[in-house]
């Protein structure tokens, strides 16, 4: 009877029917749009440029949204996320969505492409769209 009980129970645990863990929830996902330009020092729009939304304080896991920066250096992306700190990054020319990090901490001297990204900034739940102006160096 005992070995009936145990095969019984062990049986429920494989098939998910007894559960040992306890599940955490999928954080809540929201929609953002941010909308911006990028220019270089001098206000001049940067086209073609590529912009990255980025986490600010978590690290990057998954996909990252980016897009390219039209004739005048205007850009949007719409994205899905939790709420948290994001930073607009963003490389002169065409990337196909390859963010360009140095190899070692050594290495990013010695990198022809250089990342400018914004300050931090907090998306809540109800902020559904964030404007940015990024100069590139």
């Amino acid at each position: 009877m005992i070995n009936l009980i145990m095969s019984l129970l062990f049986c429920l645990t494989i098939t998910g029917g007894l559960s040992l863990q306890d599940d955490q929830a999928e954080p809540q996902r929201y929609s953002y749009t941010i909308t911006g330009r990028v220019v270089f020092s001098k206000s001049q729009a940067v086209e073609g440029a590529t912009i990255y939304v980025m986490p600010s304080r978590r690290p990057i896991n998954g996909r990252i949204p980016f897009t390219k920066a039209g004739k005048d250096g205007r850009f949007s992306i719409e994205f899905r996320d939790v709420p948290d700190e994001y930073r607009i990054c963003a490389q002169p020319g065409e990337s196909g969505g390859l963010i360009p990090l140095a190899p070692t901490p050594q290495d990013p001297e010695q990198m022809t492409i250089e990342l400018t990204c914004s300050k931090a900034f907090r998306l809540p739940e109800a902020d559904a769209e964030r404007k940015v102006l990024l100069r590139l160096k």
